[in-house]
């Protein structure tokens, strides 16, 4: 495990959890619990606002917003379609009316840096 690779640390119904944000495929939100969704497949469940996940979140380039309740690691998407994107892990995410644009704009930008 490298040190120095970006990650979290979230309080979940388990205790305290170090997730690496390169093994955080997608967040999502129900009711008050934040959902996160790793590539093994488990589910880590935290209730802390969402808001300040997404704060957090939004200051790794990678994550993108398509709907209030998502957000979505850019290295996992499979495909955008104008209303979901479809991840690797099959998974689809709703993206919200009026913002397919901007999220292709962004999933775009992040390739051409990759």
């Amino acid at each position: 495990m490298e040190e120095n690779e970006d990650s979290m640390i979230v309080k979940s119904n388990e205790g305290i959890q170090r997730i690496l944000i390169s093994n955080l495929v997608f967040v999502e939100v129900i009711s008050r619990n934040v959902l996160y969704h790793l590539r093994s497949g488990k589910v880590i469940q935290c209730t802390e606002p969402f808001s300040s996940v997404c704060d957090q979140l939004m200051n790794y380039g990678c994550f993108i917003k398509p709907h209030r309740s998502y957000i979505v690691n850019m290295r996992f998407i499979d495909t955008i379609e104008n209303h979901q994107i479809t991840l690797q892990t099959l998974d689809t995410i709703p993206v919200a009316q009026g913002k397919a644009k901007d999220t292709k704009q962004k999933y775009l930008h992040y390739q051409m840096e990759e």
